[in-house]
């Protein structure tokens, strides 16, 4: 990301997703703490929402919840339904400027569309459209 972004450094990036599937509310194996603790290592400041669990409980997970339209980069870690349709153009207008979807979830077209720099796994990022 950095090579077509920029560093992530002192960069706000959200995570959506704690549970380790879709649906559910156990964290256990999660892919969102090593995510963290990468991006922290790179100097961006991590916030983290999951519908399922509570601010305290994200807080107890080692998390700073947050809200999407609060940062500038966007990981979809866990493809729970309420994620399924984000306002792509809402986050744009709010500063989010790129999301990364982990799961292959979002529509591509929609996020670029909408104006984000999109990552996706297995996915191109398509830089010549910005």
């Amino acid at each position: 990301m950095a090579a077509i972004w920029r560093p992530l450094s002192g960069q706000k990036v959200h995570i959506l997703g704690l549970g380790f599937r879709p649906g559910v509310k156990v964290d256990t194996f999660s892919p969102a703490y090593a995510l963290r603790d990468e991006l922290r290592q790179r100097g961006a400041l991590v916030t983290m929402e999951d519908p399922h669990y509570t601010g305290e409980e994200l807080r107890q997970a080692g998390f700073e919840p947050g809200r999407a339209e609060m940062a500038r980069v966007v990981v979809l870690s866990t493809a729970h339904e309420e994620f399924a349709h984000p306002d792509f153009a809402a986050w744009r207008k709010a500063g989010v400027e790129v999301v990364l979807d982990g799961r292959n979830f979002w529509n591509q077209d929609e996020a670029e569309a909408a104006g984000l720099l999109y990552f996706g796994i297995g996915r191109s990022s398509r830089p010549e459209r910005h």
